[in-house]
């Protein structure tokens, strides 16, 4: 198998600093933010990051989640699931309802 290239698995590793699940977030604050980037050489000097860019980040972060979307965990709701469509368990794929 391939590896994915060096700015997914940043991107994936970003999108990862919270866990819902645990309750944990590696970038809630500003020094956490500062130590998550120094981590990985991203930011020039040692220091804190403004509250302005922190939240900048946590916008961020929380649109990628959202594009992302649910992790292999939660597996996807099928295209044509009754619970997706509004139809009835054993409509086929493609099938309109009919006026009754």
């Amino acid at each position: 198998m391939l590896e994915p290239p060096a700015p997914a698995v940043l991107v994936e590793a970003f999108a990862n600093t919270v866990d819902v699940e645990e309750g944990s977030d590696e970038i809630a604050t500003p020094a956490g933010l500062a130590a998550w980037l120094e981590g990985r050489g991203l930011l020039d000097a040692p220091g804190t990051v403004p509250d302005g860019i922190h939240r900048d980040y946590l916008a961020l972060r929380a649109g990628l989640r959202e594009e992302l979307g649910p992790t292999s965990a939660t597996p996807p709701t099928p295209p044509c699931s009754p619970r997706r469509t509004g139809s009835s368990p054993g409509t086929r794929c493609g099938s309109r309802p009919t006026a009754s």
